[in-house]
């Protein structure tokens, strides 16, 4: 994973920079269409325990409640139901989930004014995060996401494709987890991009891509290297370039890059364009 992490705050305005830093690194890479979830985990908390879940409960439904896009919400209240869970707390649920979209607004009518606190710092992260989206990725709430992990303390976050299904990055505040190895408490918080699930997406984005760039490799002598970077620049343009230092063997090099995919050469300094394989 590809991390990015603020450690030593506890501002809400450390999510609102993370989900801005992480959507632009999504964006420079051009990952196609995507959104924000978020939640906060005192909010789910708070919810749960106005259904009639007790306190030493909560991290066991939170567990459960994680697989409803797995599972479902028949699922889910199944689950709970076998671990024992009260009947009456989990027909609360089951009305709860029925309803097609759950709003800041739902939530602020089932939970108390102590925690009323929370909501309008999500409402702050949502309304801030939207203004700097400026419409290219969308930022909302949804009170599903429980991110697993049982470290996480406040605001929780998770990045979904769009356009190719599925969660691509994560996050959120966990402010204990660092005092549990160093004896002081340290808020942090932090967002992680899945390497592979961004590089599978951006591979089946290629194969749907008609006009693919050709693989060519531009060949230097060690002496020529800044000018071969420089002019590279100018070749990427147009393919994707690879710099090679000329080897001892030119033909037997060039078979060999021939083999491996590539789809021409140009030797930098004798050659006026680039060559491709079969035309020479």
């Amino acid at each position: 994973q590809c991390d990015i992490d603020i450690i030593g705050s506890k501002s809400y305005t450390c999510e609102i920079e993370l989900i801005a830093t992480t959507a632009k690194a999504l964006l420079a890479i051009n990952i196609g269409g995507f959104k924000i979830k978020v939640n906060d985990r005192r909010i789910l908390k708070a919810v749960l325990t106005s259904m009639g879940f007790v306190e030493d409960e909560l991290d066991s439904v939170c567990i459960v409640f994680d697989k409803l896009d797995k599972i479902g919400k028949d699922g889910v209240c199944a689950e709970l139901a076998d671990k024992g869970f009260e009947s009456g707390a989990i027909d609360k649920f089951t009305e709860f989930l029925d309803r097609e979209c759950i709003s800041l607004e739902d939530v602020k009518k089932l939970i108390t004014e102590d925690d009323m606190q929370y909501v309008s710092q999500l409402e702050t992260i949502i309304n801030e995060s939207l203004a700097i989206a400026d419409g290219k990725y969308d930022v909302v709430f949804d009170i599903s996401l429980v991110r697993g992990q049982g470290y996480y303390t406040g605001t929780i976050f998770e990045v979904e494709s769009t356009s190719f299904k599925g969660a691509i990055a994560g996050g959120g505040r966990y402010d204990n987890l660092i005092g549990k190895f160093l004896k002081e408490q340290i808020p942090a918080v932090g967002f992680s991009i899945g390497f592979e699930r961004i590089y599978s997406i951006l591979m089946e984005k290629e194969s749907y891509n008609t006009e693919k760039q050709k693989k060519v490799v531009l060949i230097y002598e060690e002496d020529q290297v800044a000018d071969a970077i420089r002019y590279a620049e100018e070749l990427r343009k147009t393919y994707k370039t690879a710099l090679y230092i000329k080897p001892k063997k030119l033909g037997k090099f060039l078979n060999k890059l021939e083999e491996q995919g590539f789809d021409g050469f140009q030797v930098f300094g004798r050659d006026e364009e680039v060559r491709m394989f079969g035309e020479q």
